[in-house]
């Protein structure tokens, strides 16, 4: 399924089923990723929370995975997961409200 912005996949990869990464290609540069990323990071202390659990079948715990992810993904954008974290969505600019004509009182 493509998205509006003409791509099946945000970056190119998908976490299969057993948790492990499939890259289809290299190219990590999508602007879309950075706020990916940040919706991710302030989901990991729920994930921490609740299902830290190591996994005995894959060895690693769900939370710290994902939070190592960030900081992997992170790294590849030349960012830190400070950068990561302090990542704001842009501002809307302001609309201009048209100067009301005042009415004059006729008497």
């Amino acid at each position: 399924m493509a998205s509006r912005h003409g791509s099946a996949s945000l970056a190119g990869s998908s976490l299969r089923c057993d948790g492990r990464q499939h890259r289809d290609d290299g190219d990590w540069d999508d602007p879309r990723l950075v706020p990916l990323l940040a919706a991710m990071d302030q989901q990991i202390p729920w994930v921490k929370q609740w299902h830290n659990d190591t996994d005995n079948e894959y060895g690693y715990a769900l939370g710290d995975y994902f939070e190592e992810f960030i900081a992997t993904e992170a790294r590849n954008l030349s960012l830190t997961p400070e950068d990561i974290q302090a990542w704001e969505p842009p501002q809307k600019p302001k609309k201009k409200r048209a100067a009301k004509k005042k009415k004059s009182k006729e008497t």
